[in-house]
Order: structure tokens, then C-alpha cells, then sequence
């Protein structure tokens, strides 16, 4: 048996027993690390886990890591550099809970990140909150993510930005299994996990409830002409690769439901 999360849906007290599984993929995140592992332990219950993947950092993230004396927490430190979108996908193969939240290693998780959310499971597959964003301080830029990039779940919205947060996603275990292994070719795992479950039917949730601060780092507020230029045509290209790992992804799964 998981952990206990108790919260109050409607006039009524509802007791849900199940395990939860965080996911932090961690590289060279020093600086704001100790304080983001914090407030996500403060949201888990006892029998709760915190994986951590650390992308074989280079600076002080390893220390911090390891001087965490917590049985929730497990931790994997890899000799090689593998990139997000793998980690991320290693740790979903290795997650236990029933229900996985995903986290960034520089944010800040509310006191109730995780039971301001806990409801919409019993209706929905995916819960996506919203954000407050912040500058390196944790100073309050936006009040609201969601307030300049209108929450939508359709693939086509999604190709030109990017709503499915994965530091703001949380999801059914069945939600991973259905959407791995990951192409190799995709720009963004958050994207793939949101658009391929729009495509395969899954329920999905935006709540207005903003559940972390989504800490922004400074340094790249100004960029030339060119530099946007060549981003632009990078994200271009990127989408492009994306829509055809998505067709190829439906293909086969159409095949097979074909052949059984």
C-alpha cells in the first residue's frame, strides 16, 4: 500500500490510498537545488518517492545530492550524459507510483503542488497546473503562466507553444506506459507525453490553481536578429521532426490494433 493523501473533495472527506512518484532530472543545478528538493519533500507523504537522475553533472549538484539523508528519495548518478528527454524517460521506467509528477531542479514547489490536484484524478488522466513565474529572486514576473499562453490540449497549439509544462504536469501511470519509449528525435518530452495522449484519447486537466513557482534564469533577454533567426529555424525544424515521429507513433499503433 502507498502512501495516504486525505483531501477534501465537495461537503465530503475523501482518504485516497496510492503511491506518488516525483521525477527530477538533475545537471549541473547547483544553485538552486537544495531549495527545490526541499519544498518537494515537504508535499510527499511518507511512503511517497522522489527519483533523482543526475546527467553526470560537473559542478557542486552531486554533493548536494547525496547529503540528503531521506529513504524517499532514490537516487541514480550516471557516468554519461544522456540529455533530458532520455532521463526523463529512464526515470518514468522506473517509477512505482500510481501517480508521477515531473519536476525542474531550479523551481519551487507550493505547500500543495501535489493535493490541490489530487481531485481532478478520479475525472482525468492528466493534470496540468498553472504557474507563477518568477525571476532568479523568486520576485513574481507573471501571476499567472496560463494568463499569457491559454491552456489547450490540441496538438496544433501545442506545435507552436508548448502548454504541457512538464515541471506543471502530473499523470496516471498508464499515461507513461502508453507513451514510451520516447523518439529520438523529439524537441521536448512534455510535448510528446501531452500530444500523444490527446491522440490516444487520454482525459486532460488545466487548473487555474497556480501549484509552483516556475523560476526563469536571467541571461537571455536580449537576443540579436540572427540569434532569433537561427532559433526559429531550429524550432522549425524540430517541429517538423516531431510531426513525423507523432505520425509514425499513430501508424503503429493503428497497425497493431489492426492486427489484434
Amino acid at each position: 500500500m502507498g502512501g495516504v493523501h486525505s483531501i477534501s473533495v465537495g461537503d465530503y472527506l475523501d482518504t485516497i490510498f496510492f503511491m506518488i512518484s516525483v521525477l527530477l532530472p538533475t545537471y549541473n543545478g547547483e544553485r538552486f537545488l537544495r531549495e527545490q528538493i526541499d519544498s518537494i519533500l515537504l508535499c510527499l507523504s511518507n511512503d511517497d518517492e522522489l527519483l533523482i537522475a543526475d546527467d553526470n553533472s560537473s559542478d557542486g549538484t552531486r554533493e548536494i545530492l547525496t547529503s540528503f539523508r531521506d529513504e524517499r528519495i532514490k537516487l541514480f548518478l550516471r557516468k554519461d550524459n544522456i540529455g533530458l528527454n532520455k532521463s526523463i524517460e529512464h526515470l518514468l521506467s522506473l517509477a512505482e507510483g500510481e501517480l508521477i509528477f515531473l519536476a525542474d531542479q531550479d523551481d519551487v514547489w507550493l505547500h500543495d503542488r501535489i493535493t490541490s490536484v489530487l481531485p481532478y484524478f478520479k475525472d482525468y488522466d492528466i493534470v496540468v497546473s498553472d504557474c507563477i513565474v518568477t525571476n532568479e529572486a523568486l520576485d513574481v514576473v507573471e501571476q499567472s503562466y496560463f494568463a499569457r499562453n491559454p491552456p489547450r490540449a490540441d496538438i496544433l497549439h501545442n506545435l507552436i507553444q508548448c502548454r504541457f509544462l512538464g515541471c506543471c504536469m502530473g499523470f496516471k501511470k498508464k499515461v507513461a506506459e502508453a507513451t514510451m519509449p520516447f523518439p529520438n528525435n523529439i524537441p521536448a518530452h512534455d510535448l510528446w507525453i501531452g500530444s500523444v495522449s490527446h491522440l490516444l484519447g487520454f482525459t486532460i486537466y488545466f487548473s487555474e490553481r497556480a501549484a509552483i513557482l516556475y523560476r526563469r534564469h536571467s541571461g537571455s533577454v536580449s537576443v540579436t536578429f540572427s540569434k532569433k533567426h537561427r532559433r526559429l529555424n531550429r524550432k522549425l525544424i524540430d517541429r517538423c521532426k516531431f510531426i513525423f515521429s507523432l505520425l509514425s507513433f499513430a501508424l503503429k499503433k493503428a497497425t497493431f490494433r489492426l492486427l489484434h
